[in-house]
């Protein structure tokens, strides 16, 4: 198996159970770089907390950065040492033995000749179990980034991930990036990786799925309306049907906060600004501290 890297992107985390969820995924790669995100009280005591281990590389940010420019710092430092693939996770990811082997099996099959990212398939809940039905391998439109095995050369290629985004879309508009160049992004569908979003909790009508409300703070509504719209017209040419996609799940976003989240008014107000920010084309950090105005 060729060099994979670990890349893990960290904020305000818990020490200790970090520290479980990293001994799960440690020994499947050759190295990890941890790109810490974190700005709470605890920022100076970080810097030693994995100087001991020689297959930790460890680079603090002393802030927030957001996850597209953490994850770019780790990507870059993973080529420079030679890596040609990496594996991203984020602080909750707790990895099952093998599921990096497996992922890396499917280069060896000649059905698949330029691929971009390899997924295991990602579930919001604890031991959920693959249906044994269907194919083992789908090529998907686009997957999260926690869990993604990411081609570094089409890293390269492509570009970097979009830091003017922040966070989240970020993943989604990478993966329609790397399809607009040829690149495939393959899931592994009896391969199952737990995954926490939020507060996650699934809303059923009469049984039957219906939604999933993450009750995230009610910032992460601003980054979720702006950018969606900016990833929908971003690719409303070569991706109608993903624009789309995105262009309702702004809609569902103010439905879900109006029926079924908490601080609808917060969440409402952030969400204006979104639809705002996104209109005068000001990307980049909110800046809470300074009356809700982006900064990049």
């Amino acid at each position: 198996m060729n060099r994979i890297a670990a890349i893990v992107i960290l904020y305000n985390y818990d020490k200790i159970k970090f520290l479980l969820n990293l001994d799960s995924y440690k020994s499947q790669v050759i190295h990890v770089f941890i790109i810490d995100n974190s700005d709470d009280e605890l920022i100076k005591e970080r810097v030693h907390w994995f100087e001991d281990d020689s297959k930790i590389s460890y680079v603090l940010l002393n802030e927030n950065k957001g996850v597209a420019y953490a994850l770019n710092i780790g990507i870059n430092i993973a080529i420079q040492n030679q890596f040609q693939w990496a594996i991203t996770f984020d602080q909750d990811s707790v990895v099952p033995d093998l599921l990096i082997k497996r992922m890396y099996s499917v280069l060896s099959s000649n059905d698949y000749k330029l691929i971009g990212i390899i997924s295991p398939n990602i579930s919001l809940f604890k031991d959920c179990y693959a249906d044994s039905q269907g194919p083992e391998i789908e090529e998907m439109k686009y997957v999260i980034t926690s869990g993604s095995l990411m081609n570094l050369e089409a890293f390269n290629n492509v570009g970097a991930f979009d830091e003017k985004m922040f966070i989240d879309w970020v993943d989604v508009e990478y993966c329609l990036r790397l399809r607009e160049n040829g690149y495939q992004i393959l899931m592994l569908k009896k391969l199952i990786l737990n995954h926490q979003i939020g507060n996650s909790k699934e809303v059923k009508f009469f049984g039957c799925h219906l939604l999933f409300t993450h009750n995230h703070a009610p910032f992460r509504t601003y980054y979720k309306i702006r950018n969606a719209l900016y990833v929908a017209k971003k690719y409303t040419n070569k991706f109608p049907e993903e624009s789309k996609i995105l262009c309702y799940s702004v809609f569902k976003e103010i439905l879900k906060i109006i029926i079924l989240e908490d601080s609808k008014l917060e969440k409402l107000r952030f969400s204006i600004k979104g639809f705002y920010d996104y209109y005068c084309n000001n990307m980049g950090k909110l800046d809470l501290r300074n009356g809700g105005r982006s900064t990049f």
